[in-house]
């Protein structure tokens, strides 16, 4: 059941890497002056290749390299963004009046929490798809189990909430102070904001270093993702060679490359953050919520998680084709279609239950292993 899981799982995994591989490919793109086409075959090959030669282990060494990386260009470009707001609102070049003038000239209700269609309920929504992302992505969670213990794995858990929380003010900024002394960018070019702003703040030298730092960034993600895929996909046909491992490495990777493409056909003039929260509308809830209803909900029988991954996506896919009528678009919405898909969902977890129930000996395995997990965890 797990490995019918996985398998089924796999369409999600794809697409989310494509979704990210198209995200570097622009930056590429937009900031190094490449065709995105080539941006994208050459992020994907060489994201492929190390992940192909080295494994587990090379994606894990990569990820602390990078994380170097982007560390020594996030903590750099705010300064130089304030150093350029200080210098377009003409007074003198320091950081206390860089921030004086952003706050001055950000327009009217730019910190409010919400904002046209990003509603108290959008948000909610948007929280509740960030959660399952976090707790069901394979590349993650491959993470935690690669820890020498539960108690390594608790403390990485910790780090990582706590990166999350500071990272994204440090994160965003250089973006929102671009909005102030860099108004002319065009609506369609949106997406690669952030390296034309690298372009126009940063040196030569650090440019090269802020799309190393991108691209890092996205390395990291997609190379867990490739391994941990090609690791279900050997797993469930039962290959236990290195050869067919990284086949299966190589396999992954040019599907990836090739959505990536039909990601970039279907995305139109849709930016990248709605037509993800679209894509995750329509898989995401399927797959994490049978996840952490094992976890968390004795009750459900496990031939219910099954039940409710195929009915979940099988509603989500016909939401968003029943949303492709003008009248209807909405229904493609993340605030729409998220919900529906969420709880269709539950409902076929419900009814897989009544319907497959498990049986005595199924039930005891469960609730001994429930038991074990437990106390492991005192």
């Amino acid at each position: 059941m797990c490995k019918t899981l996985a398998i089924l799982g796999l369409p999600m995994q794809l697409l989310d890497n494509a979704l990210k591989l198209l995200a570097i490919g622009t930056v590429v793109g937009v900031g190094m002056g490449f065709p995105l086409f080539w941006s994208i075959c050459i992020s994907g090959v060489i994201i492929v290749l190390y992940t192909f030669l080295g494994g587990l282990k090379a994606t894990l060494t990569c990820d602390f390299i990078q994380f170097l990386v982007i560390l020594a260009v996030v903590f750099t470009l705010p300064f130089q963004c304030l150093e350029r707001l200080a210098e377009f609102g003409g007074g003198s070049a320091s950081l206390v009046e860089g921030f004086r003038v952003f706050l001055d000239r950000v327009p009217s209700g730019f910190f409010d929490f919400t904002a046209g269609k990003y509603t108290w309920l959008y948000m909610l929504v948007f929280f509740c798809c960030v959660g399952s992302t976090l707790s069901t992505n394979w590349s993650l969670v491959q993470r935690y189990y690669s820890t020498k213990s539960e108690k390594d794995a608790k403390k990485m858990a910790y780090l990582v909430a706590a990166l999350l929380f500071v990272g994204p003010p440090v994160f965003f900024f250089p973006a929102m102070a671009a909005r102030i002394f860099l108004p002319g960018i065009p609506e369609s070019e949106m997406n690669g904001v952030y390296a034309i702003l690298c372009r126009e703040v940063l040196p030569v030298g650090m440019i090269g270093m802020v799309i190393a730092a991108m691209f890092s960034a996205t390395m990291s993600s997609l190379a867990g993702n490739f391994n941990a895929a090609a690791a279900v996909i050997t797993d469930a046909l039962k290959m236990k060679s290195m050869f067919a491992a990284r086949a299966a490495t190589v396999v992954v990777g040019g599907l990836v490359v090739a959505l990536t493409f039909v990601m970039q056909y279907a995305q139109g003039a849709d930016d990248l953050f709605n037509l993800s929260n679209k894509v995750f509308g329509v898989f995401l809830p399927p797959i994490a919520i049978p996840m952490l209803a094992g976890i968390f909900v004795r009750k459900f029988s496990k031939r219910s998680g099954l039940a409710g991954l195929v009915g979940g996506i099988a509603v989500g896919l016909a939401v968003f084709i029943i949303g492709s009528k003008p009248e209807l678009a909405c229904l493609r919405e993340m605030i729409w279609i998220f919900p529906i898909t969420s709880a269709a969902t539950v409902v076929f977890l419900v009814v897989g239950t009544l319907i497959l129930p498990d049986s005595a000996e199924e039930r005891t395995c469960v609730d001994d292993f429930m038991n074990r997990i437990s106390k492991e965890n005192l």
